[in-house]
């Protein structure tokens, strides 16, 4: 019969537009995300969709040996990006905190505005924690004698910069010193030699005082050092690079302890005038090594001195991968022992840490001694970390997912802050298998270390104190939590361990999935993510149809002739 044939016409149609009203919601097909980069190894997160920091795996992690503490890495994806690559997205590289199971504490990333940052670590100022890194500065892509140190209060927030006035200042070493009265800071800039007549890059460094930038103490290697001294062909930004002086410490008698990686020799210098007290290493060692060579070092650090010996530690890269011969079969941790009253004097060494996948860091890393002896390091590439006991047992291993970003170095502190801002939450209605409604809370408070559980509250008003709906252990950055029932107007609280209540998030407007409105709670509507009133719409239309389409057959049957 003609009807029914536009019945099951009507109902095909019918068919049709929910299928696609239900693809529609569903979101976009694969073939709408062809040709995006795969960022799988970036974290994304519901309440901070800005932050899109690295994920970082552990794949050693002795919880008995290990040392507690927060990591302090940087990635960054190069020294100089003059325009984004097509790996680009906002807000994956700068100052990041990450736990021992490599949750991500803190993203700096909006702090450091988006830039490469290096040499992130903890300070203490005025007995109270605070953040120290280097980083470009607003007007240059380049961290090539471009940079300026920042110095963050426990609070998160900006509290002073270190900067030369004349754009010299480097990424390699920024420290404070005196309790916050001073830092120090690395320098270069270009020179002309009249023997040999070339350019050169030369490599120094200030102490400055942080509150107004005068300068206590400057040094510059082109001054003390003589250009002889080059091992390394080392270049920069197509210059000729022959001290590249990569780390300075500040010992308690007053002298800088400095590394030049191009020389492959740490010096010893006088506070007075600068000049050289001894070399360990180099063509002109002061010492005879014992045991043991080194090349391309970073990171040397005075760890004790007495009247007859004094005990170093350093990163021993022993290769640079640009042409020079290797002087160890890998890169190690080396410490040693220099014995200052031996004729001659003499270097011993006192431990060798190996790398444990047994290969080379060309460029970057750095040793840190824990406070329980364990040691840290980083071995540069994709933040490549291991720490190991005293007697040289791994015990924590683990890196950033991605091979494409770097880290100048690591570190391991605790630290407490107190962020000014927010909990951040974000709410969305669902249904569970039995048709019954439930709202899905998600929850984050950026840097806040002392959070141990989240407390959810339905509330009416901005002044109804509201009822718990639900409560759950801190999880990671974010946390979601399910609470039974359909709630709009949500708040969530940030709890420490004691229970006492350290902030709470602003009423947010739960969120219903596009189609649904308050009644839609049951049945088939909500799952197909169509609106009711469409529905109806619809069905009443196709009602329509039909018993129009049934009149006309009803008078063209009236009309037919008689046979």
């Amino acid at each position: 019969m003609q009807w029914c044939s536009c019945l099951r016409w009507l109902l095909s149609l019918a068919l049709l537009l929910v299928a696609a009203c239900r693809d529609a919601h569903a979101g976009a097909t694969p073939a709408n995300n062809a040709g995006l980069r795969n960022d799988g190894d970036l974290h994304t997160f519901v309440t901070r969709p800005d932050i899109r920091s690295p994920k970082f795996i552990n794949t050693v992690n002795n919880v008995d040996k290990v040392t507690p503490g927060y990591l302090f890495l940087a990635p960054y994806d190069c020294l100089e990006c003059e325009s984004p690559s097509s790996l680009y997205i906002s807000q994956q590289i700068g100052p990041h905190i990450y736990d021992g199971h490599g949750e991500l504490v803190w993203s700096g990333a909006s702090v450091a505005r988006n830039r490469r940052a290096f040499d992130f670590k903890v300070t203490t100022i005025g007995g109270v924690g605070h953040l120290t890194f280097v980083a470009p500065n607003s007007t240059s892509r380049s961290v090539f004698g471009h940079s300026v140190g920042y110095i963050i209060d426990a609070t998160l927030q900006l509290k002073a910069q270190v900067h030369h006035p004349d754009d010299k200042q480097d990424f390699h070493e920024f420290t404070t010193l005196h309790d916050g009265y001073s830092a120090i800071i690395t320098l270069r800039q270009e020179r002309q030699s009249s023997s040999p007549r070339t350019t050169f890059l030369d490599r120094g460094f200030q102490e400055v005082r942080i509150r107004d930038n005068h300068v206590l103490f400057e040094w510059w290697a082109s001054e003390h050092l003589s250009l002889e001294e080059n091992i390394s062909p080392s270049v920069e930004q197509g210059i000729w690079d022959p001290f590249h002086v990569n780390a300075i410490e500040k010992t308690d008698n007053g002298e800088y302890l400095v590394s030049a990686r191009a020389t492959d020799t740490i010096y010893l210098l006088s506070a007075e005038d600068g000049r050289v007290i001894w070399r360990l290493g180099g063509t002109n060692s002061d010492f005879r090594l014992d045991g043991f060579t080194f090349s391309r070092q970073h990171d040397a650090r005075l760890r004790s001195r007495n009247d007859t010996t004094i005990q170093l530690s350093f990163l021993d890269n022993a290769y640079d991968g640009i042409g020079s011969t290797p002087t160890a079969e890998q890169s190690s941790l080396l410490t040693v022992a220099l014995h200052l009253t031996t004729s001659p004097m003499t270097a011993t060494l006192v431990r060798r840490i190996p790398r444990p996948d047994g290969l080379y860091t060309f460029a970057r890393g750095n040793m840190q001694v824990l406070d329980n002896g364990n040691v840290l390091a980083n071995w540069g590439d994709n933040a490549y970390i291991t720490e190991h006991t005293a007697g040289g047992e791994l015990v924590f291993e683990g890196s950033f997912i991605s091979s494409r970003l770097l880290n100048y170095r690591a570190y391991k502190f605790n630290f407490t802050s107190y962020p000014t801002d927010w909990p951040v939450a974000k709410a969305m209605v669902s249904i569970n298998a039995q048709q019954k409604p439930i709202t899905i809370i998600y929850v984050s408070w950026d840097g806040a270390t002392q959070v141990h559980s989240w407390k959810a509250y339905a509330v009416k008003s901005d002044n109804d104190p509201g009822i718990v709906i639900g409560e759950t252990r801190k999880t990671g950055f974010e946390t979601s939590l399910v609470c039974q029932g359909y709630h709009s107007r949500i708040s969530v609280e940030a709890l420490d361990m004691n229970g006492e209540r350290l902030s709470e998030s602003p009423i947010i407007i739960t969120e219903l999935p596009l189609g649904w409105d308050i009644g839609s709670t049951d049945g088939i509507f909500p799952r197909l993510g169509i609106d009711r009133r469409f529905i109806s719409t619809f069905l009443a239309g196709m009602v329509v149809m039909f018993l129009l389409l049934r009149v006309r057959t009803k008078r063209s049957r009236r009309v037919l002739p008689r046979s």
